[in-house]
């Protein structure tokens, strides 16, 4: 199932339970190294894949997987899916789960080239989780992807 559609049960459950392992950096979910303190990652978000880790530590990692649907050659053939995940996500980061905290999220950012970008963080004092949504250009000519990211603003 391509990210932003009908995924909102199972990604509020990923969104939260990210949130909860930030702390560890993430070490449950390591899967292979990639690279000096760059990992494979375990995929928890609904239509995402080729998760990876970056940083071993809190709050320096950063938990993020790409979304790949079909004939993503352009942005604009992704806008849906990404408005899609945006609500998906407001709705979740809304739920009563979170209470007493709050999420707040920020202003929707339009890059060059149809880049786009939208984060949502708590509402609390740093350092703190942040939820990153991007609509990016696959650099090696694969086209676009959606990106998801967990990770704590510091």
């Amino acid at each position: 199932m391509p990210p932003g559609e009908r995924t909102a049960p199972a990604l509020c459950h990923a969104l939260a339970r990210l949130v909860e392992v930030r702390r560890s950096g993430f070490a449950d979910l390591r899967d292979h190294p990639l690279a000096e303190r760059h990992w494979a990652a375990q995929s928890l978000l609904p239509g995402f894949d080729r998760c990876e880790i970056e940083g071993e530590g809190y709050p320096g990692a950063v938990y993020a997987c790409r979304g790949h649907p079909e004939g993503a050659f352009d942005p604009v053939s992704l806008e849906p899916a990404y408005a899609r995940l945006a609500r998906d996500i407001d709705l979740c980061l809304a739920a009563p789960v979170w209470y007493p905290l709050r999420w707040q999220r920020g202003e929707s950012f339009v890059f060059a080239r149809g880049e786009r970008q939208i984060s949502w963080r708590l509402r609390e004092r740093l350092p703190t989780p942040m939820v990153t949504l991007k609509l990016e250009e696959d650099l090696s000519g694969a086209g676009w992807y959606l990106r998801l990211a967990v990770e704590t603003l510091h």
